[in-house]
């Protein structure tokens, strides 16, 4: 998430000066943390060694995309940013995406970066191979601009 946020913003992202996490000072979750791509599990772990979920990389990439295209936007703000987008029919598994994912989650379908799998279903709770996740940043850096248009010309109507 810190490559594609670099590679989108054009600015190198820095470490969280203070450490919130009693379970992890890996460099690179300190910048994904300072730039608000995550909050960690609880309010101080983030649990290093467990897998990446289908909804979790989604709402990652949707909080990457509004730090780098909403000014003002931070982790701790989200609530108050909507984005604007037309929503997906649900997936036929609706009701097991979380609650805090479900707009990351649509928000990446609507947009072609992450969409269902077999049977109209996301599967949020299921892992994330690291190749889906390297196709899922790549497709984030290519369609991050048609994405800045779509959201420009949806504000100007």
């Amino acid at each position: 998430m810190v490559k594609v946020y670099e590679a989108l913003s054009g600015t190198a992202a820095i470490p969280a000066v203070n450490d919130p996490f009693t379970d992890c000072t890996d460099v690179e979750v300190l910048k994904a943390y300072n730039i608000g791509a995550v909050g960690g599990v609880t309010e101080n772990t983030y649990e290093p060694d467990s897998l990446l979920s289908r909804e979790q990389a989604s709402t990652m990439l949707t909080r990457v995309f509004k730090k780098v295209s909403i000014p003002g936007w931070t982790l701790a703000t989200d609530d108050q940013f909507s984005l604007n987008y037309t929503k997906p029919a649900p997936f036929a598994d609706d009701a097991q995406i979380s609650d805090w994912a479900k707009d990351s989650v649509y928000f990446m379908a609507a947009n072609g970066i992450m969409g269902g799998m077999d049977n109209n279903m996301f599967a949020p709770k299921n892992v994330t191979t690291k190749q889906q996740a390297e196709g899922y940043a790549n497709a984030t850096r290519e369609q991050a601009l048609l994405i800045a248009v779509r959201m420009v010309l949806n504000l100007g109507n």
